[in-house]
């Protein structure tokens, strides 16, 4: 869960990208940015410290950043490392990303199933999602062989629960209640 100091930094940072024309380009790296913090954690704690100089943490950026991203993410990293506020990069990005869907009609979809989805079976769970919600579909595959067969699919809010280990225990507590 994302807090209100990352949706403002979020925003702020939309309003930007709209501005310059940048919208895209800046979803595509705040990704990658995520990513690379969530991975490094040690980035994170550099840029927190209260030993290590703005001027430092300015330098640092730009020879670790400087010219793989546009100066319009160096800058922000920047003004989040001036800020005390590298550790939201993560949930910045998050917020980013929310409001990058709305306004392109995509979804988040989560698919969990025992083994990975062939292809085509990719391919027509998406098209089918996509023409319930009306939504472009991104999707995100995950294995879990306790579920025994079947699919979870969480749209959203909205879990879609057809795994075989749900109508078991269904069908296990059906039968107790048929019993009382």
């Amino acid at each position: 869960m994302t807090s209100g100091v990352e949706k403002v930094y979020a925003e702020a940072l939309y309003e930007l990208a709209a501005e310059t024309g940048e919208k895209e380009r800046l979803f595509d790296e705040l990704m990658g940015l995520a990513k690379i913090f969530s991975d490094n954690p040690g980035l994170c704690d550099v840029l927190q410290a209260p030993t290590v100089t703005n001027e430092e943490k300015y330098t640092m950026l730009k020879d670790i950043f400087g010219g793989r991203v546009s100066q319009t993410a160096y800058n922000f990293l920047c003004v989040l490392a001036g800020k005390g506020r590298a550790r939201h990069m993560e949930g910045i990005a998050e917020e980013y990303k929310k409001m990058w869907y709305a306004e392109n009609n995509i979804m988040d979809v989560t698919v969990t199933s025992v083994r990975p989805l062939s292809a085509d079976q990719r391919r027509r769970l998406a098209d089918r999602l996509s023409a319930s919600y009306g939504k472009r579909i991104v999707m995100t595959e995950k294995i879990d062989p306790s579920i025994m067969g079947g699919l979870k699919v969480t749209c959203g809010d909205r879990m879609l629960d057809g795994s075989v280990k749900t109508k078991l225990n269904e069908l296990r507590s059906s039968m107790k209640n048929a019993r009382a």
